[in-house]
């Protein structure tokens, strides 16, 4: 089992297929048939801290070099407290170390929060794909007063030194949840 500890406190780990965080991965993206979908596909790693789980990423592997973060997201009252960028830190760091060199992720052209949250973190915007909201989700999707429409690429050198990965984003060294250890097992 794959397993990365945060604090002593959070764990970070591989889930069994059947236990999963949906609340949380239905959070971050609201397509039950899109979360089940990559869930197949992917590894999911929810964050606890003690029995509760406080947030959640999945990664899908696209080749032996590249692997895209499908979903990251933190529970409401846990947001703001580092959470997310210390996965984001240590998921980076042990796919660096395991030879992947590119870490891809993708959210809506309307979500002003997520596309700071990466780009703060060294992702670059790679690419736009026009219309995937509306083509794949049934329901319409609006964040900041702003229809949802198109997906916003992003993606993440990890053989260059980078932001995130050589520390000087503030939150990898300074966060109040840094993780600290790692179990790739």
């Amino acid at each position: 089992m794959r397993e990365l500890i945060m604090e002593n406190r959070v764990k970070l780990q591989t889930a069994d297929k059947e236990i999963l965080p949906r609340v949380l991965l239905l959070m971050a993206d609201p397509s039950p048939e899109l979360v089940s979908k990559y869930l197949e596909e992917g590894d999911c790693y929810p964050a606890r801290i003690g029995d509760s789980t406080v947030g959640v990423c999945v990664l899908t592997a696209i080749s032996s070099e590249i692997v895209e973060l499908k979903n990251i997201a933190v529970e409401k009252t846990r947001q703001g407290q580092g959470i997310g960028k210390s996965i984001l830190c240590e998921v980076s760091a042990l796919l660096k170390q395991k030879g992947v060199s590119t870490l891809e992720a993708g959210t809506g052209s309307s979500s002003f929060n997520q596309l700071a949250f990466y780009q703060k973190a060294g992702f670059r915007i790679t690419d736009v794909v026009p219309e995937f909201f509306t083509d794949n989700y049934q329901e319409e999707i609006s964040e900041n007063g702003i229809r949802c429409r198109d997906m916003i690429r992003l993606a993440l050198d990890l053989t260059q030194d980078s932001t995130l990965l050589e520390g000087k984003w503030k939150p990898c060294k300074q966060s109040r949840h840094p993780l600290i250890g790692v179990d790739a097992g």
